[in-house]
């Protein structure tokens, strides 16, 4: 019993992970912090 409830939490866990690395776009995850990598002040969008 324990042993499924750990297995289907690990598959969960794991198909969570699968699903937000390579379905949903990036830009849901980032902040505008992170935006800003000292390029200036001008958005020239080299990052």
């Amino acid at each position: 019993m324990t042993q499924e409830v750990l297995m289907y939490i690990t598959l969960f866990i794991a198909l969570g992970y699968i699903i937000k690395k390579f379905f949903l776009p990036k830009t849901l995850f980032s902040s505008k912090k992170n935006k800003q990598h000292g390029c200036g002040s001008s958005n020239c969008g080299c990052n």
